[in-house]
């Protein structure tokens, strides 16, 4: 599957998932100018076989970002981030942010200029996560806002000046949650106003 699409200088770049039983077959990046020609942009899962998918892509302070999956949560170390400035590619995120079971970097989100990431858990709940420098991330959201069962962030869009998240729970059915910058004023808040406020599942 074509997992992400991002264009970047004069290139579309495509990042792909390859299926397998084990887990263990590398996804690719790889970039066109005209849309004929296809070129690999880097090694195959980035040298590791787990990296079975490049899930994400995205620009920012200009380099081009990409985020992996690594579904196996036995032999994976996690998800990675890494970022092409045109030259190189650096390693700016391993190891799924300290643990193994963050097996997805799921969506890039841009909000006030920063770079946003949301992640699975598959224990403790989903992660958004802000890029702040190589191997530097700081955590906006843990535990799948307050519930373990949203195990992931999958989407996200600014409207109105307010970030909102997606969340995938297979469990109770999934939420959307904005973070409160103003009084709701549209009937979905819950009564949660310390960061977030979840809409009605």
């Amino acid at each position: 599957a074509v997992a992400s699409l991002q264009g970047y200088a004069t290139r579309l770049y495509a990042g792909t998932y390859r299926d397998s039983t084990s887990h263990n077959q590398p996804g690719e990046i790889w970039w066109s100018e005209n849309l004929s020609e296809w070129h690999s942009a880097v090694a195959p899962g980035f040298g590791d076989s787990y990296n079975i998918a490049i899930a994400s892509l995205a620009v920012f302070d200009g380099h081009l970002f990409a985020g992996t999956s690594q579904l196996d949560p036995i032999f994976g170390n996690g998800c990675e981030v890494w970022r092409w400035n045109g030259a190189i590619w650096q390693l700016v995120a391993n190891g799924g942010f300290g643990s193994r079971l963050s097996t997805s970097a799921v969506r890039f989100y841009h909000y006030n200029g920063e770079l946003l990431l949301g992640i699975d858990n598959l224990v403790g709940g989903g992660k958004l996560m802000r890029f702040e420098d190589v191997l530097d991330w700081d955590t906006l959201v843990s535990g799948g806002f307050g519930n373990v069962l949203n195990l992931s962030i999958v989407a996200g869009a600014v409207f109105n000046s307010n970030l909102y998240l997606g969340t995938a729970n297979a469990t109770q059915g999934c939420e959307v949650h904005r973070e409160i910058m103003t009084v709701f004023v549209d009937g979905f808040e819950s009564g949660d106003t310390i960061e977030w406020s979840a809409s009605v599942p």
